[in-house]
């Protein structure tokens, strides 16, 4: 079974205070929670070894199966407001490790049942939703270069002697 690796790193403060004893839970594409790890005092969880698809699958145009599978983490600790990060991927064969910022509960940044939510938008979706141009301007269109012909000489764009 081909797999991937994650680990990841739990903070506060952007990044500079390492978050000690934080419950990590990974969830596979059904829900079901395939890891349950605790950060050490560094905030790093142990290296967890998941099933990712075979990397063959994006070499093959004739398939939409994705070469990725795609995780779910929530991170709690009482002293922060629980965060999900949904749509986490992992490749065949490749390690992954993926930085938290947890916030300090405080009254203006918890209400009892506050969430944090990340989604990572699946791969390709991103580069398949262009924006049109501002009203009044022609969509662009790259013209490729020209390619001389067969006995021109000299190519376009080149100057000889001169």
């Amino acid at each position: 079974m081909p797999t991937g690796t994650l680990q990841m790193k739990v903070s506060t403060a952007d990044g500079t205070l390492p978050v000690f004893d934080a419950t990590v839970k990974v969830s596979d594409a059904l829900g079901h929670i395939v890891y349950t790890l605790t950060t050490d005092t560094d905030g790093m969880t142990t290296m967890v070894s998941l099933f990712a698809p075979s990397r063959k699958l994006s070499q093959s145009p004739y398939t939409s199966a994705l070469a990725y599978s795609s995780y779910q983490i929530l991170i709690t600790h009482p002293g922060y407001v629980p965060q999900i990060i949904r749509g986490v991927r992992v490749f065949e064969g490749e390690g992954g490790l993926l930085p938290v910022d947890l916030v300090a509960r405080t009254a203006r940044t918890d209400h009892g049942d506050s969430i944090n939510i990340i989604e990572i938008p699946p791969l390709g979706a991103s580069q398949r939703m262009e924006s049109p141009p501002p009203p009044g301007l022609p969509p662009q269109v790259e013209t490729p270069p020209r390619v001389a012909q067969w006995g021109e000489f000299p190519p376009p764009g080149i100057s000889i002697g001169g």
